[in-house]
């Protein structure tokens, strides 16, 4: 028996939006921050530097993590981890609230990291544990454009609350949001894996199981398509306060300017995923999201290479390429879980891994080499774009063997 067994579960488009909702902390608990890198830095008396050491400690534990949350919940089931991670999140955004020293700062962001992720990969199992083929497209739309809405939506909070009530009310704000997704749960989410389905936890079965993944070519060009391309869109993410204050010259108020693109095409290409849903296959659908991305990411290339910054086209290739990006996820990520259909967890982990690994890449390693001038965040983007679309073809070219081979 699961705790809080009197629970009276959301069903239908209900259950996805709450599902939609609990994916919406990874994106929060960085984007509603970066507005306030300033006002933090100043007030401990770092260096910009150091503040990027607050996006590595988040990045490193939210991979690792990604690992993990999947793989636990083909044990124990999905609703019992989710309900720890909301719990552990608001914890930690609290220490972030009332931290009195960077070192315990870094301490809580470190925190957020490990608990954040529970939502969105449990969340996409969830989905297909309750749904397939076009249905299961469908329902991952919907997660899709309300997580895609989330990294627009949180800067532009975070800026304006921060700007009123000063950079700890945001700390506090994630830690009412994380306690709200937390009652949520426990009053609506059904539990979607019995115990009869589940995978006895034991170090032999992960390894297994991640062997499985990694020896399956597929798999992984798969999963590296799907991190690749959001990396293509989340340099603009991570390098914001650069290419915000310093590049565009706006205040952290009018970050609706970059992530306001972000959250249109986002939304626009989600609902064309789920229109296409039943109508065209997972390829052509994702070579169509291919050529808004990689078209996109040309122009922005183009444009910067022979005009200074300047907004509104600045940020114009970001929609375009937010709309592909939109359009290919929920197709991508069904293709990933349907290539292991007894371990979904697991598979949901390492989409998530790979989509935080390279997100903490990004902002440890790459974005303060790039982010200096809008030419060179283009540039990454149309690397991050051709990287993924070489991995889709990768995936096609062995589908198509896979078959010859079958036939014959």
């Amino acid at each position: 028996m699961t705790p809080f067994t009197h629970v009276r579960p959301a069903s239908g488009q209900t259950l996805i939006v709450l599902l939609g909702l609990l994916s919406i902390l990874g994106p929060f608990s960085n984007d509603s921050v970066l507005p306030n890198f300033p006002h933090i830095e100043a007030h401990f008396g770092v260096t910009s530097t150091q503040m990027q050491q607050t996006l590595t400690v988040y990045f490193i534990p939210f991979a690792v993590m990604m690992l993990l949350h999947g793989t636990l919940s083909d044990a124990y089931g999905r609703r019992r981890i989710i309900m720890l991670g909301m719990a552990a999140y608001c914890a930690a955004a609290f220490v972030g609230a009332t931290a009195q020293s960077f070192e315990m700062f870094l301490f809580a962001r470190a925190l957020q990291g490990i608990s954040a992720g529970a939502g969105i990969v449990i969340g996409r199992a969830i989905v297909r544990d309750l749904h397939a083929g076009e249905h299961a497209q469908r329902a991952l739309a919907l997660v899709t454009i309300i997580f895609g809405v989330a990294p627009g939506l949180a800067p532009i909070i975070g800026g304006w609350i921060g700007h009123l009530h000063g950079w700890r009310s945001v700390f506090g704000f994630l830690s009412l949001l994380s306690a709200l997704l937390l009652l949520m749960t426990i009053a609506w989410l059904p539990e979607t894996l019995p115990p009869s389905r589940r995978t006895p936890l034991s170090l032999s079965s992960v390894l297994r199981g991640f062997l499985n993944a990694f020896k399956s070519a597929r798999f992984m060009l798969l999963v590296a398509a799907f991190a690749f391309n959001f990396a293509g869109f989340f340099i603009y993410v991570v390098s914001s306060p650069a290419f915000g204050f310093r590049i565009l010259g706006i205040e952290r108020t009018e970050f609706v300017w970059i992530f306001g693109p972000a959250i249109t095409g986002m939304i626009l290409g989600s609902f064309v995923s789920a229109h296409l849903a039943g109508r065209l296959g997972a390829a052509q659908t994702v070579l169509i999201a291919y050529a808004l991305m990689a078209g996109w990411a040309l122009f922005n290339v183009y444009f910067h290479a022979h005009h200074p910054a300047s907004l509104p086209l600045s940020v114009v290739p970001i929609f375009g390429y937010t709309l592909g990006l939109g359009i290919s996820m929920p197709s991508i990520t069904l293709l990933v879980l349907d290539l292991m259909p007894d371990r979904r967890g697991l598979a949901s982990s390492l989409i998530g891994f790979s989509q935080s690994g390279f997100s903490a890449l990004l902002a440890g390693a790459i974005s303060h080499r790039v982010y200096d001038t809008a030419l060179t965040l283009a540039l990454c983007s149309l690397v991050m774009a051709t990287l993924g679309l070489t991995c889709w073809l990768g995936y096609l070219g062995r589908t198509a063997y896979r078959l010859r081979t079958v036939r014959t």
